[in-house]
């Protein structure tokens, strides 16, 4: 493992589903980055459980960016299992993929449930498919 990257920015690289995956898998247990921004990237739903499954064992990372990634209601559902798991994740940005208004009331729902338990201070769910 690189034991000094901190930040990793790949916003907009054009990265596929296999790779995103490839990289929650291999973050799955990094033990110092602590900012991901994958924003941008058309990786898809795959992707959004990918990254819900390495926040259950990733203790590093506080800040994970997968707005505009084009995953919906099942790769968001692991987000809501991961929030009541993860203790170091400060923020989550959720923006334009493709979350109901159902699956954001479910996820503001955990953070309700957990009450103080989870550090979460930022969930950004702008520009999904939440009606006004």
């Amino acid at each position: 493992h690189n034991t000094t990257l901190t930040v990793l920015n790949l916003e907009n690289n054009s990265i596929s589903t296999g790779g995103c995956c490839a990289i929650a898998g291999a973050l799955t247990h990094h033990p110092t980055l602590t900012h991901l921004r994958l924003s941008g990237n058309v990786c898809g739903s795959q992707v959004g459980t990918a990254m819900g499954h390495m926040l259950l064992t990733n203790s590093s990372i506080t800040k994970l960016d997968v707005a505009h990634c084009s995953f919906s209601n099942s790769g968001a559902a692991v987000f809501s299992e991961a929030l009541q798991a993860n203790r170091t994740l400060l923020s989550l940005d959720l923006s334009g993929n493709l979350i109901t208004q159902e699956m954001g009331l479910r996820l503001v729902s955990t953070l309700i449930r957990l009450r103080g338990e989870s550090p979460l201070t930022q969930l950004v769910l702008l520009q999904n498919d939440i009606d006004p």
